[in-house]
């Protein structure tokens, strides 16, 4: 996440301000899904109905559980370079996913690609074990060395670039391109580079991400779009299936906030220019990008931060911050007494007497899926998988298991067939 460029200035005293809770998210989702398993009558016996009603049922609850599915989406990254490392496949949660972006290669000024280690055969095992899961996998362009050269690819040889990535695609079977575009943002380069992708692509995947320092800040609370060219447009957006909103590191001391904050906060509070997913959500739209296409971010890691002992404190001077994956987490701090930001939607911890941790767990990932749910946004993305991995723990996966819960909601238990 590159620092923001927003302007920090007229921002009003948070230790002054009286706080209003952004309010509670609808926890009840009003889908027919939910209402199916509703009107299942609670009784002392088991349920007993015959083998067609049965399947009537299971038609009934699957079948509108998968009309509402094909149109959210649950994007998980897998990211060969992490120092957590990967995943097993064979571990990993599929139901709670429907689209994998695999950090697969970065652009060369001259149009080639710098892979990640043993790209050929991580990349066939992933995808293989992705499509027997009916999970689609994408080919991501991001910084796999020292940096991306985007902007030199396209305007050098763009011909070479686009070519290249096709090949991979063709080849190994990916189901589109993600395009993780973070330099120093230039229209005419971005506006061209997914105009041809999305021609070559046909009707294969095109997605990209998005963070805070793309989209200008207004002189207010509400974040507007800019004038200056700098940020995301709806013609741009239009090539795209969906733009994908990195709303973590929102408490980056890099930032320029004068006040601490959190590292993935759902809301603001009121009135104030601290960042959050409902605040890039807004900027995206008023940006002219369609609620349906954006991707909001879920991270399976926290932020360590220092010197101060929580949020909404003046920033201190030689303020840092260092993320730590949630398994990580889990086992080196003491986090069953977290406090739950009802304004923010996520838990955070005073550690020691000069750092506060901020994180995600299963309530703050079911108010960002339900979030997602109300507001008819295209879903959210997963940085990164594997990152809660706990074996020998039950579920293994916490954080992603809090998603497939939220995201797919089992039927009601208790049901016994009877063959008539």
């Amino acid at each position: 996440m590159r620092p923001s460029r927003k302007n920090p200035t007229g921002v009003r005293n948070l230790l002054e301000a009286k706080f209003q809770d952004a309010g509670q998210l609808n926890g009840a989702d009003m889908s027919d899904e939910y209402c199916l398993a509703a009107k299942v009558p609670a009784r002392h016996n088991p349920l007993m109905l015959s083998v067609w009603q049965w399947l009537f049922f299971l038609m009934l609850v699957f079948g509108v559980q998968s009309a509402s599915a094909q149109t959210t989406w649950s994007m998980g990254y897998y990211y060969p370079q992490s120092i957590s490392g990967l995943p097993s496949l064979s571990t990993i949660q599929w139901s709670a996913l429907t689209h994998v972006g695999m950090i697969a290669a970065s652009p060369n000024s001259d149009g080639s690609l710098t892979f990640v280690s043993n790209f050929a055969s991580l990349a066939t095992a992933l995808i293989s074990a992705a499509h027997a899961n009916n999970v689609k996998v994408l080919f991501s362009l991001s910084s796999v060395g020292p940096a991306t050269h985007f902007n030199d690819a396209v305007t050098n040889d763009e011909s070479t670039f686009i070519t290249n990535i096709m090949s991979q695609v063709n080849t190994y079977g990916f189901d589109g391109v993600d395009v993780d575009y973070e330099e120093g943002w230039n229209p005419t380069v971005i506006t061209t580079l997914l105009s041809d992708l999305r021609t070559n692509l046909g009707s294969k995947l095109l997605t990209a991400t998005a963070n805070d320092s793309q989209f200008n800040w207004g002189n207010g609370p509400i974040p507007v779009c800019g004038s200056t060219g700098a940020g995301w447009t709806s013609t741009q957006a239009g090539y795209l299936d969906r733009l994908s909103l990195m709303s973590y590191d929102m408490g980056n001391p890099g930032n320029g906030d004068p006040y601490t904050w959190h590292n993935s906060p759902l809301y603001s509070v009121s009135g104030q220019y601290l960042w959050s997913a409902d605040y890039l959500v807004k900027a995206a739209k008023n940006c002219g990008v369609s609620a349906s296409k954006l991707n909001i971010g879920i991270p399976f890691y926290g932020d360590l931060y220092t010197s101060n002992t929580g949020p909404y404190q003046m920033t201190g001077g030689s303020a840092t911050f260092m993320q730590a994956g949630y398994s990580t987490i889990a086992t080196s701090y003491s986090i069953g007494g977290a406090t739950y930001d009802s304004t923010a939607h996520v838990p955070w911890i005073a550690v020691g007497g000069s750092s506060y941790l901020s994180w995600e767990n299963p309530q703050s990932i079911n108010d960002k899926v339900n979030y997602v749910k109300t507001n008819a946004l295209g879903g959210w993305i997963i940085w990164v998988l594997g990152w809660d991995y706990s074996p020998g723990n039950s579920p293994q996966d916490p954080l992603l298991n809090a998603v497939s819960e939220a995201f797919r909601p089992k039927p009601p238990t208790g049901i016994q067939i009877k063959v008539n």
